[in-house]
């Protein structure tokens, strides 16, 4: 064990650096409309020590990943001047806390979730995810599937333009339809793009390779006669290290960046 204590410890990634980016609910909050514990974002050591808390967000955040520019690409899930089921978006952090700042989708209703981001060798500015409900629900349960998108944020932030249903057999409803959001109901998760024209996903618990544009579609894992399945896929090969970024800290004993007048 290496992140260990009384608290739910999950979604680890390595950083560039040899830390550990989680998410972890050791902050004490929970969700306003559920029992559930609210995790945020956190780093450690590559040795699980010198835990520090990175997201300062009151609800949940969830499944972050590393960039190729080296800054954490997470979802966020927050109440603040929005409705109360979505908006679930894209969020990117520097490894050390600074510079925060949305990604895509923070006026996006429909989907009303964005997760399992990674952006795509090859392809600056596209990310490839999963889009569902949420509540996230497949086959009855919360499952954290849902349709693939591969999202385009050099045609906005918010912009219906910018988002590519890889999956159309499962419907997405466009913003301004008259359909919520949160009703996408797919066996998609855990994507993980391989380059600029491939990509694994794990659909309904077998592992499929997949081309960005549609031409091939190939079962690698096939669902097991258990019921149990195939998830999180990820090759064991080398790649180029991100880049470790690093922002100035701030000296709280310099002068004040900002006034305030009432």
């Amino acid at each position: 064990r290496v992140i260990s204590g009384p608290c739910n410890n999950q979604n680890a990634c390595w950083l560039p650096d040899g830390g550990i980016a989680f998410t972890s609910d050791r902050k004490p909050a929970f969700a306003y409309c559920w029992t559930s514990t609210s995790p945020v974002l956190y780093r450690a050591d590559g040795d699980g020590k010198n835990v520090t808390q990175l997201s300062a967000n009151y609800l949940t955040d969830f499944t972050p990943s590393v960039m190729n520019d080296g800054r954490i690409l997470f979802s966020r899930w927050e109440y603040v001047d929005r409705p109360a089921i979505p908006i679930q978006s894209l969020w990117a952090i520097q490894p050390d806390g600074t510079g925060l700042s949305g990604v895509f989708g923070n006026r996006v209703l429909s989907p009303a979730t964005f997760m399992f981001a990674h952006d795509v060798p090859g392809r600056p500015g596209q990310f490839l995810c999963v889009m569902t409900s949420h509540g996230c629900f497949y086959r009855g349960s919360i499952a954290c599937a849902g349709a693939l998108g591969l999202i385009d944020i050099t045609k906005g932030g918010n912009a219906q333009a910018a988002i590519r249903n890889l999956t159309p057999e499962i419907f997405v409803a466009p913003v301004g339809s008259g359909i919520r959001g949160e009703q996408i109901y797919g066996p998609y998760t855990t994507p993980y793009p391989l380059d600029r024209d491939r990509y694994l996903v794990s659909r309904a618990g077998e592992i499929q390779l997949r081309a960005f544009d549609s031409s091939a579609v190939v079962t690698v894992l096939s669902e097991r006669n258990c019921g149990l399945g195939w998830y999180s896929p990820m090759p064991l090969a080398p790649r180029a290290k991100p880049v470790m970024r690093r922002a100035p800290l701030l000296d709280p004993k310099a002068a004040p960046l900002a006034e305030i007048v009432v």
